[in-house]
């Protein structure tokens, strides 16, 4: 097998994982495999056979070429951006659109007490459920 193919398999799986909060442990009682054997996928030294990849897949949730050439997660949308970073051990990605991208633009324009009060005025919105997504009576109107 293609050592760069399993190199690319490794780094999607490790990513695959930590974005799971799963470990190697879980995969491999998940997979019925040894610890040496999942450490063997997840350093790029052996590639697992296409059905347990796909089996991984099913487990993790993802579509197989996430494990094979490059996930979804990383792709940023085609009317957007998508931001990348750690959020304590676990690696998170973001996809922002161009007018999410200008609040948070315009937010860090605010002195401290603008930020605060910016907050504050999206948080009663929230609240007052009006404007939220999952309010029946605002999905009615954008339909």
């Amino acid at each position: 097998m293609d050592d760069e193919l399993r190199k690319k398999f490794a780094e999607n799986l490790r990513d695959a994982l930590n974005r799971a909060d799963k470990t190697q442990a879980d995969m491999a009682k998940y997979m019925g495999i040894s610890t040496a054997t999942a450490s063997d996928w997840f350093n790029g030294q052996k590639m697992p056979r296409v059905d347990k990849i796909q089996s991984l897949c099913n487990w993790l949730q993802i579509e197989l070429t996430d494990l094979l050439i490059e996930p979804s997660w990383r792709q940023p949308p085609s009317d957007g951006y998508l931001i990348t970073g750690d959020l304590g051990s676990h690696q998170v990605a973001i996809n922002l659109n161009k007018t999410e991208l200008n609040l948070i633009e315009q937010y860090r324009q605010l002195n401290e007490e603008g930020q605060e009060r910016l907050h504050e005025y999206a948080l009663d919105l929230i609240a007052s459920g009006r404007y939220k997504k999952d309010n029946p009576a605002q999905l009615d109107k954008e339909a």
